[in-house]
């Protein structure tokens, strides 16, 4: 195993045992033996938020779960996941789940899940694929007509040199999604 993909996974389970504690990115990124800088980068990067959304939302939804599940007051819940006020963790519970600290002590209340990180690297392909490209005599593309797909406005048909906004998919071409096609003198430029 890789060291940073043991280092991010000690970051992780660092956040998640000190969940209620104030926690500094400088002492979170030190578990993953980056920079706090590269740290909060790589994150992002493999997680799509940042390390203060991921904290912030586990924390939200933990506080959900213990006002559902118990009869603490709102403002123990508040100061344990580490909001200085009860107005500034109702505002952020109502942001998140949709409903205030107080609803969600109600029965049937309808609370957000943020589930804990697994933190997990698979790598697929690396599989050698051999072609040929074969010059072949002008012919027509036959196939029974699908959808029309759009294209970015900045996408262009290979070889066209011109804007290419909507192609039409047919037969075995379903699955070209990105790319029009277009039948030339002696090629078919997909």
């Amino acid at each position: 195993m890789n060291w940073w993909t043991e280092g991010i996974r000690n970051a992780i389970d660092y956040i998640e045992d000190n969940i209620t504690e104030e926690l500094n990115i400088r002492d979170i990124a030190e578990k993953a033996c980056v920079s706090a800088f590269y740290f909060q980068k790589i994150f992002n990067v493999l997680c799509g938020f940042t390390v203060g959304e991921y904290i912030r939302n586990r924390r939200l939804s933990l506080a959900a779960e213990e006002l559902s599940k118990s009869d603490a007051k709102v403002i123990d819940v508040a100061l344990k996941y580490g909001y200085d006020s009860p107005d500034s963790f109702t505002r952020a519970f109502a942001r998140f789940h949709g409903i205030s600290p107080s609803a969600a002590k109600l029965k049937g209340a309808n609370l957000k899940s943020f589930a804990r990180l697994k933190f997990k690297i698979v790598l697929e392909g690396c599989t050698m694929l051999e072609y040929k490209i074969v010059e072949k005599a002008q012919f027509t593309v036959m196939g029974r007509l699908k959808d029309s797909i759009q294209i970015p406005r900045k996408a262009k048909s290979p070889g066209s040199g011109m804007n290419t906004t909507k192609a039409r998919t047919a037969g075995l071409f379903a699955e070209c999604t990105e790319y029009a096609w277009r039948v030339t003198e002696n090629t078919l430029i997909i």
